[in-house]
């Protein structure tokens, strides 16, 4: 498989000069690394509208680049019925 050029987005840190890879303040047994090379995405699958809310109601619905800043994403909507879940053994359910 063929990796994709990596996508730049004016929040990365590697879009600015003023920040760097190397600035950024890592545990020392973390490292960087595109998301293709440490994951498969799968996209599809949305559930159904009436089961989204923005209460705080049910999972966290990540739906687009908005809800993603440079290192963590903010939740903006949830869904009572999700229709694809990820463990942190990375399997599907």
């Amino acid at each position: 498989m063929t990796a994709a050029p990596p996508v730049r987005h004016p929040a990365s840190p590697r879009c600015h000069s003023e920040r760097s890879e190397e600035s950024l303040s890592l545990p020392a047994d973390w490292s960087i690394s595109r998301l293709d090379e440490v994951c498969e995405i799968i996209q599809g699958q949305s559930p159904p509208g009436d089961t989204y809310n923005t209460n705080g109601e049910g999972m966290p619905f990540f739906q687009g680049k908005a809800e993603f800043g440079d290192l963590y994403p903010t939740p903006a909507k949830w869904c009572t019925k999700p229709t694809r879940l990820v463990g942190r053994d990375g399997a599907g359910r």
